[in-house]
């Protein structure tokens, strides 16, 4: 029989007592429900000997009285959030829980099977629940899950609704506190798709319960969510049923359209658009398109416009996809009828954007496709905006990729004559002989025609044969290009192109970007004729952005192995089957890291100079500056285009090799004398800061296409020269890098007859090579390696012609103060011989016989349980710190414990077992001393809960020079008290959010999310950690910018009621001063509160000059919840506010 303890509470107090002497109302309130919660235990748990669950249910809180006038609502809802806290507290005083436990150790009540008649009319087969009836709630009954076993049958269980609608509702909507009922929206939504999958016959009664939801928001809500899980297929039957039409246009209606996002529009249009594509004779949809009146004509002429022009380019990409229609097609019915140019661009830009890029290079290869691009490219390039000329560039790639690198190259550097035919380009301006074509102005004309031409003619004045010489680049054009015939070229046919707005840089590109310069001198000039900027000539830089660059910035975050694959594809430039058989998997892997690795510098770079390419032109000269600018161009575009490996001899191929070589040697040479210049030389101040910065770029970016270079030779040399036995297989673990040793063990004498290694590949005999007897070798996943005996000597451990191995052997034989040293590397090598190795390697690097201190700090490490693959990265070879530096990490290891030993491992899970390991674990000790120990146990501690953002935290901690290492460490001792005080939470570290201010988005970063375990009424704390050395430094602009960020979100994304906006924020401040008493942190605490309420109340505009601070303040301000904000911020600033 189930039992309910009640224990009725009665608070009668004055209304100033409730803040005046709370802490009485409190101690009070404990001791009569600890009284009354140990009654309970002794009389009705003690009795049951723990054979009984335990629930506690949250308290209801009712009031009532005369003076209720005199208590607002923030005091009640402190008061209720009070009062569920103290009585939380006594249940674990009281020791409630303590017999729940006690229920999994003693024995059964009723052994055996207890059974009883089923009642087909008590099961709800939907919901699979079976009611009981109970004596509580005056009888109502209790639903318990029950699950029917299911029968062999071939036949497909249907599901048919037994509740009617409006009963369904009332079994999805919960009861909260205070009486509010809540409708669990997507468990309903997940319900009614159920449903529709089953049968489309339940279709009607889908549309019943949606109609039956009393408020519009939820229709909304349910019919969204409803919308969002339902896969394609599942729109598609709906689509073809008579039921499921009605469904859809229910669905449709009930959507409404969010100003915040565009995920319900995103819905409306994915059921059009399924609903289209089902149709069996196509036309397209009328609602894209509605007539208007053209005002500029006394007839009743219309014009046709649509009203989402990016919704209907992505519609139209996939009708693309499905085979339903032609380029063509779209471009004479669909985008040719719009009358706005504007809408024309938009319809391009969703249609490309929606578009892969394998899609565009497949539209590339047809002669229409090309056409469509065309036209696609010329619309994008006349509206010049960011998003339009990105996805231009993308165009762009697509057809230059059709015509081969080859070909390319004989286009630009064969004919002697045509390589000194360049077009030249300047866009007009006051400075340059006015705004309208003039005599001294490059007004290029250009026109696509059919058949993938370009028409292309220059004014007759610049012909250099008559009285104008200014561009003598065109005295070798032909004639005709100065006529009004003008002269045709292949759109994908490449040429050279000289831009004088940027110094005079000569880049080469497809004949189609001429569209592009075409459209930005006649906006360039119609923009100065409606602004009237008489004295601004707009220097518009044209480069395109470096694929393989961009791709391999993406490469550097946490993508998945598929991703990689993909990347690595694209910037190689073959197919990958055909580098692994020719390399074999171990070069694919190596050419995938070299290749990622050199593209990336080569974005750094590209990016560096556009964004330094005026001052390097005005500082530098035009001579050398314009040399190096341009060969950083011409490589950065011809790597986008065509891929790394494919310059680089990707299928053996000598000229590509040739000509990556060429590329990169000349711009080490330009380079090299751009840096010897004395204008170079003469630099200071802030020149020499931006010289700095170019500097590193390019020498970064050398070394990198040197090493690939000298990976791809090699890689060819191995394939081509060398047996599969006898090349060297390198191959990667968990364990770290190892080299397969070339020396066989020695051989036993009793054996004479030598036997044959055969290498089998899935069953199939492929070849038989001789072997020495005694050679064991095994079959590994990336290669043979030899299996070796337990090593009973160091000397086992080192291999041929290796330098260091035998230094560390001398080492440790001479040191005295750990004889026991040889002995743990032996024990060490039975279980990672690799690790082993690496140890005795880094001993030899970097140790002395003399350095005892060290010596006893690995013995130390070793003898607590340290993992010999974390000594053997400390002692690696480390990138940003030197010998010194390792010796002071070696030293803090002589006072750590079991627990700050596994914190060391920590940092290798979470940063790999490479160089990038050995900095943090130096960095570490070498910022903290013998304080290391701290982080360590710190690490140790909130390791196993985190779920993301160790690694950042782990990299500020070993930054040196920088107050990020402070930072950091306030983030990780904060993140172990808060999880000392929510036992059973999660941790993210670094979580980044998005604040709308007008109509931007503007990034913060929390420092920690702490997940509250689902007992927990809120779900997440979100923390943010400030290391201030003074408190007067919450002045600062930046911290007042991240407060209102903060204050911004939460009202934007409140918690669940009763909890005030400021339930889920915490920020902790580093303590002014040690020895502090209460009374002088409350004075703190006062002067910190003045800080943040004037910079809600908006007394720092004045003074704070970054333009995010209005644009923040006045999107709080114009929130209805703002007074509520500041109310709430007196109130509560003390929870949510606090010194650590």
């Amino acid at each position: 029989m189930p039992v309910r303890v009640d224990i009725p509470i009665r608070i009668h107090v004055d209304p100033g007592a409730l803040t005046e002497r709370r802490s009485d109302v409190e101690d009070a309130l404990t001791a009569a429900v600890g009284r009354a919660l140990k009654n309970s235990r002794d009389v009705v748990l003690a009795e049951r000997g723990g054979y009984v669950g335990i629930k506690v249910h949250p308290p209801e809180v009712v009031w009532a009285g005369n003076g209720l006038g005199k208590v607002s609502e923030a005091i009640r809802v402190e008061i209720e959030e009070r009062i569920g806290g103290l009585l939380d507290q006594a249940v674990v005083t009281a020791r409630i829980y303590e017999f729940a436990k006690a229920k999994e150790s003693v024995a059964q009540v009723l052994p055996g099977e207890f059974k009883e008649p089923f009642v087909q009319e008590r099961f709800d087969p939907n919901f699979e629940v079976y009611e009981l009836p109970v004596y509580r709630r005056q009888g109502e009954n209790r639903s318990l899950p029950l699950t029917q076993k299911k029968k062999n049958t071939s036949r497909k269980n249907i599901l048919k609704p037994s509740l009617t609608p409006q009963k369904l509702i009332d079994v999805f909507t919960e009861r909260w506190l205070l009486g509010i009922r809540v409708l669990r929206v997507r468990s309903l939504a997940s319900y009614l798709l159920q449903l529709i999958k089953s049968s489309l016959s339940n279709c009607s009664y889908v549309r019943t319960v949606i109609s039956k939801l009393v408020d519009d928001s939820l229709q909304d809500n349910v019919s969204f969510f409803f919308a969002n899980y339902a896969s394609d297929k599942t729109l598609e039957k709906l689509a073809k049923d008579g039921e499921g039409k009605k469904l859809l246009d229910t669905l449709e209606k009930a959507i409404k359209p969010s100003i915040f996002g565009n995920k319900e529009k995103d819905q409306l249009m994915r059921i059009k658009v399924i609903r289209e594509l089902t149709r069996s004779s196509f036309s397209y949809p009328k609602k894209f398109f509605i007539k208007v009146k053209d005002q500029s004509s006394s007839g009743n002429k219309h014009l046709i416009v649509t009203e989402y022009p990016k919704l209907l380019g992505w519609y139209l990409m996939k009708l693309i996809r499905a085979n339903l229609i032609t380029y063509k097609y779209i471009a004479l019915e669909f985008i040719n009828k719009l009358a706005v140019a504007e809408q024309k661009n938009e319809v391009y830009l969703g249609l490309i954007s929606e578009a892969s890029q394998e899609e565009l290079f497949k539209m590339a290869k047809d002669q229409e496709g090309q056409d469509f691009l065309a036209c696609g490219y010329d619309e994008l390039t006349y509206a010049a905006s960011p998003d339009s000329m990105a996805q231009a560039q993308r165009i762009l790639m697509a057809r230059g990729s059709t015509t081969s690198y080859t070909q390319a190259l004989e286009q630009l550097y064969g004919n002697k004559r045509k390589r000194a035919w360049i077009f030249p380009f300047n866009l007009p301006g006051p400075t340059k002989g006015g705004i309208f074509p003039t005599k001294s102005s490059t007004d290029i004309q250009v026109k696509r025609l059919e058949k993938g031409k370009i028409w292309v003619k220059y004014p007759q004045a610049l012909n250099p044969k008559g009285r104008y010489a200014e561009y003598p680049e065109l005295m070798l054009a032909p004639d005709e290009i100065f006529s009004n015939t003008g002269t045709v070229l292949d759109a994908n046919e490449w040429i050279r192109i000289k831009l004088y707005d940027e110094g005079g840089i000569i880049v080469e590109r497809p004949a189609l970007s001429l569209i592009e310069l075409h459209n930005l001198q006649e906006q360039t000039r119609w923009d100065k004729i409606k602004a009237l900027a008489a004295f601004i000539a707009p220097m518009v830089a044209f480069s395109g952005p470096v694929i393989a660059g961009a791709t391999a910035r993406s490469a550097g975050g946490s993508i998945s192995k598929t991703l990689l694959q993909k990347i690595s594809t694209r910037l190689l430039g073959v197919e990958r089957a055909v580098i692994a058989a020719r390399f074999g998997k171990e070069a694919l892997a190596f050419l995938d890291a070299f290749a990622i690795r050199c593209a990336a510098s080569l974005f750094t770079l590209s990016m560096v100079i556009n964004d330094h390419r005026g001052w390097i032109i005005k500082k530098l000269g035009p001579k050398w500056g314009l040399e190096y600018i341009q060969g950083v161009n011409r490589l950065g575009f011809f790597v986008g285009t065509y891929g790394l490996a494919r310059l680089s001899g990707g299928a053996l191929n000598r000229r590509g090799l040739n000509v990556l070589g060429g590329m990169s040697d000349s711009i080490k040479a330009s380079w090299q004398r751009l840096k010897n210049s004395r204008k170079f030389k003469q630099l200071e101040g802030s020149d020499l800061k931006k010289a700095q910065e170019v500097t590193q770029s390019t020498e970064k970016f050398l070394k990198d296409a040197d090493k690939l270079n000298v990976e791809i030779k090699r890689q060819r040399d191995l394939s081509r020269n060398k047996p599969w036995l006898e090349a060297q297989t390198l191959f990667k673990g968990r364990e770290g890098t190892r080299q397969a040793s070339p020396q066989p063990r020695p051989v036993p004498q009793q054996q004479e007859a030598p036997r044959k290694l055969v290498k089998r590949k899935r069953g199939v005999r492929e070849e038989s090579l001789p072997t020495t007897p005694g050679l064991i070798t095994q079959r590994r996943r990336q290669g043979f390696r030899q299996a070796r005996a337990v090593p009973h000597s160091l000397s086992q451990l080192v291999l041929q012609n290796e330098r260091l191995g035998p230094r560390g052997i001398r080492v440790i034989r001479q040191q005295t103060v750990a004889p026991s040293l040889e002995s743990e590397l032996l024990a060490i090598a039975t279980r990672d011989r690799c690790a082993a190795r690496d140890i005795l390697r880094g001993i030899g690097r970097h140790l002395e016989a003399s350095n005892t201190e060290e010596i006893k700090g690995i013995v130390h490490f070793l003898k607590i349980g340290g993992n010999p693959r974390a000594l053997a990265v400390t002692l690696g070879n480390s990138v940003s710190f030197g010998t010194s530096d390792l010796l002071d990490a070696l030293r803090t290891f002589n006072y750590l414990t079991k627990a700050d030993a596994k914190g060391i491992s920590v940092i290798l899970r979470w940063c790999g077992t490479g160089a990038k390991a050995a900095d943090r674990i130096i960095g570490i000790g070498y910022n903290y001393q013998k304080n290391a120990r701290a982080v360590y146990g710190a690490l140790n501690e909130v390791a196993p809960v985190t779920d993301r953002g160790l690694n950042e935290v782990i990299r500020d901690l070993a930054m040196v020079g920088t107050q990020k290492d402070k930072g950091a460490l306030g983030v990780l001792l904060s993140a172990r008290d808060l999880l000392r005080q929510n036992p059973g939470a999660r941790l993210e570290f670094e979580l980044p959010v998005s604040v709308k201010a007008g109509k931007e988005y503007l990034g913060r970063i929390f420092d920690i999310k702490l997940k509250l375990p689902k007992n927990k009424s809120l779900s997440y704390l979100s923390v943010e950690v400030k290391e201030l050395e003074k408190l007067s430094y919450l002045n600062n602009d930046s911290v007042m910018i991240e407060f209102i960020k903060d204050v911004l979100w939460h009202v934007k994304n409140p918690p669940p009621p009763p909890f005030h906006f400021f339930a889920r924020l915490r920020w902790r401040v580093k303590r002014p001063k040690e020895g502090l008493n209460s009374a002088e942190l409350e004075v703190r605490k006062q002067q910190a509160k003045r800080i943040f309420r004037r910079a809600l109340d908006g007394q720092y505009l004045k003074r704070n000059k970054d333009p995010r601070y209005p644009k923040l303040l006045q999107e709080l301000m114009k929130h209805p919840e703002y007074q509520r904000t500041l109310k709430e911020f007196d109130i509560y600033f003390a929870k949510f506010f606090d010194f650590f």
